[in-house]
């Protein structure tokens, strides 16, 4: 219930300046009986609360709660999974639900467009450099190659003890056959060793290819 500001301004004379009720009823030209029906109205408990409907979530905000401890924020996801558990209700109760749940995260631009291939047609490699702790606490650093196909977006990743040729091509025949094929083009970053002059645009070191192509075969 919101209070007015003549309750308020006569609770704080009595209570807080001190003042007796004659003394206030005199001040604010009301009789003794308004001023104690202010004090008593501010006594008494608002019992007007209300009621927390019940929601078709309840049931499974533990599987919920579990599915974020993973990390799986992504409602779709978590919606199809409550569904086979006996689910009948919206989505958009759920995203409600999950909204001040997720992690804060920052933009650092506007949106883009993601860019579509077809299956099988394209997949992106390139290196990185990894650090970790040795048994003496000391820190090592190992190349990592990434391969990740252009629809699906699974990812091959095998690390290496150096980003020379060799290994380039062992990591490709290797991601090849996890992958179970050989994709229509494949994209790298400005190697040295697959792209000699960027400016004549050339198409790698004579033999790569070749070469990847008969250790594959």
């Amino acid at each position: 219930m919101k209070e007015c500001g003549i309750a308020i301004m006569v609770r704080e004379q009595v209570k807080l300046q001190d003042k007796t009720i004659s003394q206030v009823a005199r001040e604010m030209n009301m009789s003794r009986n308004t001023v104690k029906k202010y004090l008593k109205e501010g006594e008494q408990e608002d019992r007007r609360k209300g009621t927390k409907r019940a929601s078709k979530l309840d049931p499974y905000k533990s599987e919920i709660e579990e599915f974020l401890s993973l990390g799986i924020y992504n409602a779709v996801v978590i919606y199809e999974r409550i569904l086979e558990k006996g689910f009948d209700g919206k989505i958009s109760i759920l995203k409600d639900y999950l909204k001040p749940l997720r992690p804060v995260t920052i933009k650092e631009g506007p949106a883009v467009r993601r860019y579509e291939t077809k299956a099988g047609s394209q997949v992106q490699m390139d290196w990185g450099i990894c650090k970790y702790l040795d048994p003496h606490n000391r820190v090592r650093k190992v190349a990592c190659f990434v391969m990740v196909l252009g629809f699906s977006r699974v990812r091959y990743i095998e690390f290496c003890n150096r980003c020379d040729l060799s290994s380039l091509q062992r990591c490709c025949v290797n991601a090849f056959e996890y992958f179970g094929g050989v994709p229509e083009v494949l994209l790298t970053d400005h190697m040295c060793y697959v792209n000699r002059n960027s400016r004549k645009k050339s198409s790698g070191i004579p033999g790569f290819y070749q070469r990847s192509s008969r250790e594959k075969s």
